[in-house]
C-alpha cells in the first residue's frame, strides 16, 4: 500500500514511526517528533510505498489516523 496521509494526537515529546513490515524490524519508512500541536501530513506524490504492512510504532500519543491507497 502507499501511506499518503498521517494525523496523530501529540501530547509533549510525542514519535510516529512507520516501518515496512509487521513489526518493529521492519525498514523504517517514516518518522516523526512532535509535541501537543500534533501532526498532520499528506504526503505528496503516490506517497510512502510499503511492501509488505505498515506497522505503527507510537511514543506519547494516543491517537493516529493514516490515510492508503491500494
Amino acid at each position: 500500500c502507499r501511506v499518503t496521509y498521517i494525523m496523530a494526537h501529540g501530547v509533549n515529546n510525542s514519535v510516529v514511526k512507520l516501518h515496512d513490515g509487521t513489526s518493529n524490524a521492519g525498514t523504517l519508512e517514516f518518522q516523526a517528533k512532535f509535541s501537543t500541536e500534533g501532526l498532520d501530513v499528506f504526503v505528496p506524490g503516490s506517497g510512502i510505498r510499503f511492501k509488505t504492512g505498515v506497522f505503527l510504532d507510537l511514543t506519547n500519543t494516543d491517537s493516529v489516523t493514516i490515510g492508503y491507497t491500494g
